[in-house]
This record gives structure tokens, C-alpha cells and sequence, in this order.
């Protein structure tokens, strides 16, 4: 069995490899791998888009004055979510309020989550219970927060 050329599908290369490495011809090469992961990357990222499409059909004709947005977790720049669809529903919807408001408790800071669903400069205003400590850092970066302790 010949070796797939490298202008083959991706597919192609890994099923004609693996196929090669089940007769002992040669055993899986890092190419391979990377190949595998790529396409895991593009499936993603195709899942990804699927769920910002429903959620335009979802929201299609509204028009909202207010969106009131929480998050899983929150750093220094961005918020987080914890699954893909989750952010990406987020993501899509914030393209139908005139005003966004987030509101995080304090638990919600400096924990980590995988899915980046917003940047902190997309929010008008941030309310939370956090410490002026924990806050103060996101005020420098220009975010209009407003603390429980401020009056």
C-alpha cells in the first residue's frame, strides 16, 4: 500500500497511516496526531458556529433597552463559561441589548473555566460584591464597576 501524498484530505493521510500502522508497515507518527487534533479543532469550532446560528434564530426580531448577563468565572479581562454552548449563546445574544450589565458575586473571581465568552470592556456597567482589592484592577483596565460597598 503506497503512502498518501501530502496534497491528500487530512482524512485520507490518517485512515491510509492508521491502516499502515494495523499491518506493522510503521507505527502512528507525531504528524499523524497533529492531523487528528487539527480536525478535532475544526469540529469544534463548526459546533461552535451551530450554536451562535441557533441562537440568532432564537433572538431573531428582539430588541432588548437591558440584558442583565452572569458568568461562571471572571478574571482581570474576560468572563468565562463553562461549556462551549453556553458561551456562544452569550456571545450571540449580546448583539441584541443596547445596554449590558454584568453581575458577579465574588465567588465567581479568579476561578477558571474553559470557555471565554465575553471581554469586560463589552459590558456598560458591573455590579458586584467583591473587595476593592479584588475589583480594582478590572477599574484600571477602564470598566465601569460599581462595588456593594459604594454608595
Amino acid at each position: 500500500m503506497s503512502q498518501a501524498s501530502s496534497s491528500d484530505e487530512p482524512m485520507t493521510l490518517i485512515h491510509n497511516n492508521l491502516k499502515q500502522t494495523e499491518k506493522g508497515a510503521f507505527k502512528k507518527t507525531p504528524y499523524v496526531r497533529k492531523k487528528k487534533t487539527e480536525i478535532k479543532k475544526i469540529a469544534q469550532v463548526i459546533a461552535k458556529m451551530m450554536i451562535q446560528a441557533r441562537a440568532c434564530e432564537a433572538l431573531n426580531g428582539f430588541a432588548f433597552d437591558v440584558m442583565i448577563f452572569s458568568c461562571a468565572s471572571i478574571d482581570s479581562t474576560s468572563t468565562y463559561e463553562s461549556t462551549d454552548d453556553v458561551a456562544a449563546f452569550k456571545f450571540v445574544s449580546k448583539r441584541y441589548g443596547k445596554k449590558k450589565i454584568l453581575i458577579v458575586d465574588s465567588s465567581k473571581f479568579d476561578k477558571s473555566n474553559p470557555c471565554r465568552s465575553f471581554f469586560l470592556n463589552n459590558f456598560d456597567l458591573i455590579l458586584t460584591d467583591a473587595s476593592h482589592e479584588i475589583v480594582d484592577p478590572i477599574k484600571e483596565q477602564g470598566a465601569n464597576i460599581i462595588t456593594s460597598s459604594e454608595k
